[in-house]
C-alpha cells in the first residue's frame, strides 16, 4: 500500500534569501540563538545553520564520535543525491534536535517557535517537528505513529525552496542510509534492528512514482 499524500498547512509560502552553496554561505546570518556562541564559527565557514545545530546537541556523542560527524554525514549523502538547496540542507542538519535536544533557556524541548527564532524559516521548523519522534510506548508504536508524518509531508518546491515535494522523506533515507552504513561494518545490534525494520520503512515511505529518490532509495536498499 502506498502512502498517502496529504494536502497540509506544509504547504505554505516562506521568504528566505536564495538558496546558496553549503560551504561559504553569504546569505541568511542572524546570531545563534538558543546556544553558546562558537569562535568556530567563523573561523570554518560553515552555514550558521551548520553551527547552530551541532551546537545543540552539545557533547551529545554519535558511538565514539562527535554528533557532528552524524549530521555532516546526513547532509553529505543529501548533496552526493544531489538536494544540495539551503532548505534540505538545513532540515538535514536540524534533523535530530527536536528529538534529542534541549533549549537552554526553557529546558525544555525544542519548538517551532524556537527553531523560528533562531532563524529557520517556518516551513523547516515544520520538516524538523515532522521528522522527530512521536510519543509511543516502544519504538514499533513510535515508527507507527511518525512514518506516516514523514510520508505525508508535501510542499510546493517553487514556493519553499526545497528541490524535493517530500523533503522530509529525503533527510530520513539520509539519516537512516548513513546509519546503516555505519553499523553495516560492525553488524551492530542497531543495524540489525534497521533491517528487521527495513520492509514497514519501505511500506511506509517509498513512492515508485518518484523517480528522482530511486537512486536514494537503490543505496538505502543496498546496505540493509
Amino acid at each position: 500500500m502506498q502512502p498517502q499524500r496529504l494536502e497540509s498547512a506544509c504547504e505554505c509560502k516562506t521568504t528566505h534569501p536564495e538558496a546558496s552553496p553549503i560551504h561559504g554561505i553569504a546569505s541568511l546570518n542572524p546570531p545563534l540563538r538558543g546556544v553558546k556562541e562558537n569562535p568556530m564559527t567563523v573561523l570554518n565557514k560553515d552555514p550558521w545553520f551548520v553551527t547552530w545545530c551541532i551546537q545543540a546537541h552539545g557533547q551529545q556523542m554519535y558511538g565514539k564520535q562527535p554528533y557532528e560527524f552524524h549530521l555532516r554525514g546526513v547532509a553529505a549523502l543529501a548533496a552526493r543525491f544531489g538536494f544540495t538547496d539551503e532548505m534540505t540542507q538545513m532540515l538535514c542538519f536540524g534533523h535530530d534536535v527536536g528529538e534529542d535536544c534541549i533549549n537552554p533557556k526553557t529546558g525544555l524541548k525544542y519548538t517551532r517557535e524556537d527553531f523560528i527564532e533562531a532563524g529557520f524559516p517556518p516551513i523547516v521548523a515544520d520538516a524538523i517537528l515532522a521528522i522527530t519522534d512521536q510519543p509511543g510506548a516502544d519504538r514499533a508504536e513510535i515508527k507507527a505513529k511518525t512514518l506516516p508524518i514523514i510520508a505525508a509531508f508535501v510542499v510546493n518546491m517553487a514556493e519553499t525552496g526545497f528541490s524535493n515535494v517530500r523533503p522530509v522523506v529525503v533527510a530520513k533515507l539520509c539519516d537512516r542510509g548513513f546509519n546503516l552504513k555505519q553499523g553495516r561494518k560492525s553488524k551492530n545490534a542497531k543495524y540489525r534492528r534497521y533491517q528487521h525494520e527495513h520492509p514497514d520503512f519501505v511500506t511506509a515511505l517509498y513512492d515508485p512514482k518518484e523517480v528522482e529518490l530511486q537512486p536514494l532509495w537503490d543505496y538505502v536498499n543496498s546496505l540493509v
